[in-house]
C-alpha cells in the first residue's frame, strides 16, 4: 500500500510538472499529409516534420505536430489537411 501511494504521488507530480513547463502559446495540431506510399515524397514528409510517431495509411500520413513543424509543412508544398488545429484545447 505504501508503494502505491508513493507511485501515485510521483505520477501526480510528473503530470503537474509537464503542464508547468508547457508554454501558453504552444500546442499540437493533428494533420493528414497526403503522400504516395513508399515514395520519396513520403520520406521527405517524415523527415521534414521530424516524425517518430505517426499513422502510416495508404495515401497519407496522420500525425500530431508542433508549431515549427506546422510552419515547415505550410511552406513545403506538400498537400495536407488540418484535422484538429489545437489538440491540447480538446
Amino acid at each position: 500500500m505504501r508503494n502505491l501511494k508513493a507511485t501515485l504521488l510521483s505520477v501526480i507530480i510528473l503530470i503537474a510538472s509537464v503542464k508547468t513547463f508547457a508554454q501558453p502559446g504552444d500546442y499540437l495540431s493533428k494533420v493528414k499529409v497526403y503522400v504516395t506510399p513508399h515514395s520519396q515524397e513520403r520520406l521527405r514528409a517524415i523527415n521534414l516534420l521530424q516524425l517518430d510517431h505517426f499513422k502510416d495509411k495508404p495515401g497519407f500520413i496522420e500525425a500530431e505536430i508542433g508549431q515549427p513543424e506546422m510552419m515547415a509543412l505550410r511552406q513545403s508544398g506538400l498537400r495536407y489537411e488540418i484535422l484538429v488545429e489545437n489538440t491540447i484545447a480538446e
